[in-house]
């Protein structure tokens, strides 16, 4: 197995060695590493909406401190590897990553990209979308660029970053800080703050969580939504010329470069999938390729621009047309997801296997729920938050969403049943609905405060269901 993924006994050895002496560095790194009580504080606060939901500071210290003992060791570890290169001669590397030695890809206002950034950006990118290589770099190029504006504002606020990090972390805390700067000149009154979240109470409406088996299953475009995505290409093919093709590829283009009109500039061969490169190199120069090419992405028009075919290199510009799953498409899944979701109700499967055999069920979980619409693993998702706890329990329930069926069973409230208070303080005070929906549902002595203004505002919590009211305004204390 080592010799085919290129291995002898001896660089194997080497291999493991290194990586030793890597994690060893890091260890040692870490242990001089005390974070002090407000960086604790300030990780706790930042995540604990989050990372830390069912932890209070107590119990998640240990794993803060261990967080950001990492996350400082990392910085430290990068800091010696970019004072390393500073000093290293070529003569210092090995033979064979001699040819591998970063190059300068992109410098501007004092920043430089290397060819290792850029390609560690472009394979994030490439990641993260419908995204071939070329396109992927094109993007990886925009997303530095956006940083380096980002990253000026921030020194014209006096925002400033450690200038020994690689760059993508300076990026990082030029982010942060030009973030806090702004966030610092904003003042609001308690009006705003009242006026904002009467506008917004849904997302402040935590309580009640709740927890859900949920299957997520995808629905692929069918064959005759590939179809229809193949006739509308072939209806735009018909009034493209090689002189409005790019002006076309602006209004029409589905694909991420259509902004810049489809253009994909030079790119290799072994660079696209293999019926787009197909068709490149095989199509006349100067001419729209005569007919739609399928890949995995859609349905591609094809404008070849240049070609060295000594260099097997290509210059195109291209506009996608990408297949739609349709309503009728859709409804077609909806059989199928009943027959799933009987199978689950009779147990003759369960939520933990659901998925065997079938590549279309992409994600199966155990997942928390609360009213501001985050979902433990899936994020934010108000519509299916909301749907899951509206939900009757012990009942498998399904919707779809974005493409996706949720299927899900059992919806429960957590939190306030689970930890058994012997009493509830509800921030701030001006939620008769949310307090009104809590009393409901677990009887503890509520407690509201916060954004406490007047007699009314009293009354109307009183009147919810709160047994007391917390305020700091001492001439509520007596009305």
């Amino acid at each position: 197995m080592l010799a085919v993924q290129g291995y002898t006994k001896k660089t194997f050895k080497n291999e493991i060695k290194n990586n030793m002496l890597i994690e060893k560095t890091f260890q040692k790194i870490q242990e001089g590493i005390v974070p002090t009580e407000e960086e604790i504080m300030n990780n706790y606060n930042e995540n604990k909406n989050t990372l830390y939901s069912e932890k209070s500071l107590d119990e998640a210290k240990e794993d803060i401190i261990k967080s950001l003992k990492e996350q400082k060791g990392m910085e430290e570890y990068l800091k010696l590897l970019e004072k390393i290169k500073v000093s290293a001669k070529i003569e210092d590397i090995s033979q064979e990553y001699q040819g591998l030695v970063e190059k300068t890809e992109i410098e501007k206002d004092g920043f430089v990209i290397t060819n290792v950034d850029l390609a560690k950006r472009t394979l994030n990118m490439l990641f993260m979308g419908n995204l071939d290589k070329v396109q992927a770099k094109e993007e990886a190029k925009k997303y530095y660029d956006s940083q380096i504006k980002i990253a000026n504002e921030a020194k014209k606020r006096g925002v400033t970053a450690d200038e020994t990090l690689p760059v993508d972390y300076q990026f990082a805390q030029y982010q942060k800080g030009l973030f806090e700067n702004i966030k610092s000149g904003i003042k609001p009154t308690d009006a705003d703050l009242k006026a904002y979240f009467e506008k917004n109470s849904l997302k402040y409406d935590t309580f009640p969580s709740a927890q859900a088996d949920i299957a997520i299953v995808k629905i692929e475009p069918s064959s005759e939504d590939k179809a229809k995505a193949k006739a509308e290409a072939e209806e735009i093919l018909k009034t493209l010329t090689s002189e409005n093709f790019k002006e076309k590829a602006k209004e029409l283009s589905q694909g991420p470069s259509a902004g810049n009109g489809g253009e994909l500039g030079w790119f290799s061969k072994g660079d696209m999938v293999e019926p787009f490169q197909k068709a490149v190199f095989e199509g006349e120069v100067g001419k729209v390729y005569p007919t739609p090419v399928e890949t995995v992405f859609g349905y591609h028009l094809i404008l070849i621009e240049d070609r060295n075919d000594k260099e097997a290199k290509a210059k195109a510009s291209h506009i996608l047309i990408t297949p739609k799953v349709s309503e009728a498409t859709i409804s077609s899944k909806d059989k199928e997801i009943e027959e799933l979701k009987n199978k689950l109700a009779s147990k003759e499967i369960t939520f933990e296997n659901i998925g065997k055999g079938r590549a279309d069920i992409v994600q199966t979980n155990k997942f928390k729920i609360n009213n501001a619409g985050y979902i433990s693993g899936l994020g934010y998702n108000e519509n299916l938050a909301k749907y899951i706890l509206d939900a009757p329990k012990d009942k498998i329930e399904s919707i779809t969403l974005d493409e996706k069926v949720y299927i899900l069973f059992e919806t429960e409230i957590i939190n306030i049943k689970e930890n058994k208070p012997t009493a509830i303080e509800i921030l701030p005070g001006l939620m008769p609905k949310i307090i009104k929906k809590i009393n409901k549902a677990v009887k503890v002595p509520i407690i509201t405060g916060g954004l406490i203004e007047d007699k009314e505002d009293i009354i109307n919590a009183l009147g919810s269901g709160a047994m007391g009211i917390s305020t700091t305004k001492k001439e509520l204390w007596y009305v």
